[in-house]
């Protein structure tokens, strides 16, 4: 009998251990959820915004325009400009939190000459 209670008692530790590894290991593996970027142009001017949801402090926003970095924009889930009336330009969207895992978005933007 003695010998099955430190049997049962290795295999609960064990699943103990596993169970706290588990739990902790899960939060740095999740990564937020990132929607976006909405959209708003016209006139020679544009507006766009994200959601972010799950994010772990600190989150990093890196903003892209036409694959070039705008740090002007960086940290910020809202950023607005001046477009050519008739153009079109691609933006791309990084944000990283304390997962360390990147998660990029992107978009074509069109500039009308009205604002729809």
């Amino acid at each position: 009998m003695r010998k099955t209670g430190r049997v049962f008692t290795r295999i609960a530790l064990a699943a103990a251990m596993t169970a706290a590894t588990v739990a902790v290991a899960t939060p740095a593996q999740a990564h937020p959820t990132v929607n976006g970027p909405h959209c708003d142009a016209g006139a020679g001017f544009y507006s766009c915004i994200i959601g972010i949801s799950g994010a772990v402090q600190p989150i990093d926003i890196k903003w892209f325009v036409n694959g070039r970095h705008q740090p002007a924009f960086d940290d910020s889930s809202h950023i607005s400009g001046n477009c050519g009336i008739g153009s079109s330009f691609g933006l791309r969207v990084r944000v990283t939190d304390a997962s360390n895992v990147p998660v990029e978005r992107s978009r074509s933007v069109h500039c009308p000459i009205i604002i729809p």
